[in-house]
């Protein structure tokens, strides 16, 4: 029989809150192996992301855009870069714009903890 202490202990635990953000140099590594182009799409993660509107939404220069995926490109210097590829509220369904991500508080910035975490489970 378990102790009453443990079972508080284990109805306390958030699953969410409990996985830990991975290195941004893991994370790119990763979506780079994907057999997709190197290309994660966040409609591939949940459904909810092929409207455009529940895509998160990224404002920079007074413009605001939807995100809907992540790209890692490899240069010829062997370096990685990781980008987020937007559509503008403006244009609509048009090629975007895409930004360049240094650093995992950028993306989850840019994301949501919850939405970088959905994705690193699906991408490893």
């Amino acid at each position: 029989m378990r102790n009453f202490k443990d079972i508080i202990l284990e109805k306390l635990k958030i699953t969410n809150n409990n996985a830990a953000l991975p290195d941004i140099e893991d994370f790119k590594d990763a979506i780079y192996k994907l057999n997709v182009g190197h290309q994660i799409s966040f409609d591939d993660i949940d459904i909810k992301y092929t409207e455009l509107k529940s895509c998160p939404k990224y404002e920079i220069d007074s413009k605001l855009y939807y995100v809907v995926s992540l790209f890692v490109s490899l240069r010829m210097n062997v370096d990685k870069f990781l980008y987020l590829y937007a559509f503008s509220s403006i244009h609509g369904f048009a090629p975007g714009e895409y930004f360049i991500i240094n650093s995992m508080d950028q993306l989850v910035e840019v994301l949501g903890e919850e939405l970088v975490l959905q994705i690193w489970d699906y991408i490893r």
